[in-house]
């Protein structure tokens, strides 16, 4: 064997030693390791537009305005319904938002 495959040999083996020592302590601590990520990344704060597209926001649907003086029970009818339907996007929501941050959830 040459010296240059020989000092390969010994980078690699060492190499190789330092990953299975680190995967070794690693697997061993590993609910520690879970814990202290899990703690770390509750105390993260998250800007919104990585949460929500500020594009995607402003063209999110609005409900335009009626005037309910008329008599067009259609255009009545429609804007009654798109406002039905916001507003159950709104308590869908409003609920998945009160749940996800429930304190059963944070003391799991």
């Amino acid at each position: 064997m040459t010296k240059a495959k020989k000092w390969r040999l010994w980078r690699w083996g060492i190499a190789l030693a330092i990953i299975l020592i680190l995967g070794t302590v690693g697997f061993v601590r590993r609910t520690q390791i879970a814990a202290g990520l899990s703690n770390w990344l509750t105390q993260q704060t998250i800007p919104f537009n990585w949460v929500v597209s500020p594009d995607a926001a402003a063209a999110q649907e609005t409900v335009k305005g009626v005037s309910l003086d008329g008599n067009d029970a259609k255009q009545r009818a429609s804007a009654l319904a798109a406002f039905s339907e916001a507003q159950q996007r709104f308590i869908v929501a409003d609920q998945n938002y009160t749940t996800f941050l429930a304190p059963q959830r944070l003391s799991d």
